[in-house]
C-alpha cells in the first residue's frame, strides 16, 4: 500500500517518532508533518520531507501544494535507502545489545 503513496500526511501534534514515518520512509514516502516534536525531528534528520507552518487545515494544505509543485522530487530512492539502513533490524539489535551490556555493569 505505502509503496504506491507519493506523500504521508502526519498531522500529529505529539509524537516521538512515528514508527508509520519510518515504514513509509522505506518505500520512499514523502512525509509531511506538523512543526515541533518528533515528526518534524525526524523529516530534520533525514533532510527530507515537509513541515508544515503550523497546526491549521490552510497550512497543511499550503504544503501539499509546495510538493505538488515540484512532483518530480528528487532524491527518495535515496532516502528510502537511508532509513532503511538507519532502522535495519540488525543494526538496532546490536546498539540494543550495547545498552543492554552497558546496563550489566551498573550496581
Amino acid at each position: 500500500m505505502l509503496s504506491g503513496c507519493d506523500f504521508l500526511l502526519t498531522c500529529s501534534f505529539e509524537d516521538n517518532w512515528p514508527n508509520v514515518l519510518v515504514e513509509a520512509g522505506a518505500y520512499g514516502v514523502i512525509p509531511i508533518v506538523g512543526p515541533g516534536h518528533g515528526c518534524e525531528e525526524f523529516v530534520k534528520v533525514f533532510q527530507f520531507g515537509f513541515v508544515a507552518d503550523e497546526y491549521t487545515a490552510e497550512s497543511f494544505a499550503t504544503t501539499i501544494e509546495k510538493l505538488m509543485d515540484i512532483r518530480g522530487l528528487e532524491g527518495r530512492q535515496d532516502f528510502s535507502e537511508r532509513v532503511r539502513s538507519t532502522h535495519d533490524k540488525r543494526k538496532v539489535a546490536r546498539q540494543y545489545a550495547a545498552v543492554l551490556n552497558k546496563l550489566q555493569f551498573v550496581t
